[in-house]
């Protein structure tokens, strides 16, 4: 979706072999969670969920086309990313006492840390790093690192919490690797 974004925004050159091997990518992913995506006809609530994955996907280009558009326009970026989770907590905060879900806190250190964890190193480090390398390498580029999110998360949950990999899970890791090497190879 970036490359596609990007090429019809700013008329960045994307190769054909980029959009296959990235197309690679994104198979490899559906092989990964295949199990998951054929039983979302058994599940009542799963055809939801993945129409809200997918939703989320479309939403986090838009929010990285609003951003990079920021930065090119002579915005510096920490500003931009702070402003761009304030209005995010502010609308999810809002979202929550709406619907009446409200807000809970666990003052255990698990909690605690993982909230830090996930606040310091997955929200602003990651999105700072992330579009760094949006602005050095193309939007394209920049989003095959959600390529590798899944490969990397189910090595740790393997080495962690005892995933047992299937062999379609394998080969979809596998040919994400794959694909993301002839995506990032520099041209001939």
């Amino acid at each position: 979706m970036n490359a596609i974004a990007a090429w019809l925004l700013w008329r960045q050159p994307v190769s054909r072999r980029f959009l296959v091997a990235s197309s690679g990518a994104v198979l490899g992913v559906a092989l990964i969670f295949w199990p998951e995506l054929a039983a979302t006809g058994a599940r009542p609530n799963a055809a939801l969920g993945l129409g809200l994955s997918f939703f989320a996907v479309v939403t986090a280009c838009v929010g990285g086309f609003f951003t990079l558009s920021l930065q090119r326009r002579g915005l510096p970026l920490v500003p931009v990313l702070a402003w761009s989770m304030g209005y995010g907590a502010l609308f999810l905060l809002g979202l929550s006492l709406a619907t009446g879900r409200g807000l809970s806190f666990d003052s255990a250190w698990t909690y605690v840390g993982s909230l830090f964890y996930l606040a310091a190193f997955g929200s602003v480090i990651a999105f700072t790093l992330y579009y760094k390398l949006a602005e050095r390498k193309g939007a394209a580029q920049a989003a095959l690192v959600g390529v590798m999110v899944p490969v990397i998360a189910l090595i740790v949950s393997a080495v962690l919490e005892g995933w047992q990999a299937t062999p379609l899970a394998v080969g979809g890791m596998a040919l994400c690797l794959v694909s993301l090497f002839v995506a990032t190879r520099p041209q001939a």
